[in-house]
């Protein structure tokens, strides 16, 4: 089923418009919006840059210029950063936005993914959120240069974003788990030549959760009673750099009780070091150097 004829079907179930934070808001570039051909890096940012400043604007929040600390251990100890888009020190809650063209899996990278994890470990009060847009503008990063402006970007992601789909880390921890059930293929780990190993979630599962929520998170071995599932339609005036955003369905799954989640999150996450680490007698041996650097 190709993505258009998808969202064409389930738009009409979409029916209660998004009262977004902000109906207008810029991508901060240096300069205005240029004509100038982008590289395929080039292309890459400025698109995340664009729904960055798409979740800020539906959602609240400060866009984020700070890289977060974060330590685990899996078998050794690793050090890396991670930073989230959007911060809402308000309401609790951090968000990434990730981007995948029509056909294409949404990747996150394994280091990202586990720096999150110990995030949500060390910040339980804290609900970390995952917007994925689907889009029809091919080649972003492949393509030749010609053609590739900023202004053609935000042209063309304004008519051919076509569905939203955001999910929890809990969501996306289980889909880690289980990669293929009851014929549905869920996700799978890549592994390149270098460090860039990567969870991939499906093209299929992404598209699947905007019509069949509940079933999604069953079959992945969720109680969906235990999440709130929002239906939304974008605004009909949501401006990005002063173009209109055509209007698109959106999808969002919240723990309806974060901090019980957390607390199990956190108890399981700790064993789970222990047992990597191979300790035997955890109450001697802390879990986590302490840090100066506490995010939030």
């Amino acid at each position: 089923m190709r993505l258009e004829k998808l969202v064409r079907d389930v738009l009409p179930s979409f029916t209660e418009e998004i009262i977004p934070v902000y109906r207008s808001v810029s991508v901060p570039v240096q300069i205005s919006m240029s004509c100038r051909q982008l590289s395929p890096k080039e292309r890459a940012n400025f698109m995340g840059l664009f729904y960055e400043c798409m979740t800020r604007a539906l959602y609240g929040g400060k866009l984020n210029d700070l890289d977060y600390e974060v330590n685990w251990r899996n078998g050794e100890r690793v050090s890396g950063t991670v930073r989230p888009d959007i911060i809402n020190h308000k309401d609790g809650i951090a968000q990434d936005s990730k981007a995948c063209c029509s056909g294409s899996e949404c990747v996150i990278s394994l280091k990202q993914f586990e720096g999150y994890r110990f995030l949500q470990s060390s910040n339980p009060d804290f609900q970390y959120l995952f917007p994925i847009y689907r889009h029809g503008l091919k080649g972003i990063k492949s393509a030749p240069t010609e053609g590739f402006t900023e202004k053609g970007i935000v042209l063309e992601l304004a008519r051919k974003t076509f569905h939203s789909v955001v999910l929890p880390l809990s969501v996306l921890i289980k889909m880690k788990e289980i990669p293929y059930v009851g014929g549905l293929n869920i996700s799978r780990i890549t592994e390149t030549k270098n460090w860039r190993t990567s969870l991939n979630l499906k093209s299929s599962v992404i598209n699947r959760f905007l019509f069949d929520p509940k079933g999604v998170l069953g079959i992945i071995g969720l109680n969906s009673e235990e999440f709130e599932i929002q239906r939304y339609r974008s605004p009909e005036e949501l401006k990005i750099c002063g173009v209109r955003i055509r209007p698109f369905p959106i999808l969002r799954i919240l723990n309806r009780d974060n901090s019980g989640w957390a607390e199990k999150f956190i108890f399981d996450y700790e064993r789970e070091l222990e047992r990597e680490a191979g300790y035997r007698d955890t109450d001697d041996v802390p879990l986590f150097e302490e840090s100066k650097d506490v995010p939030f």
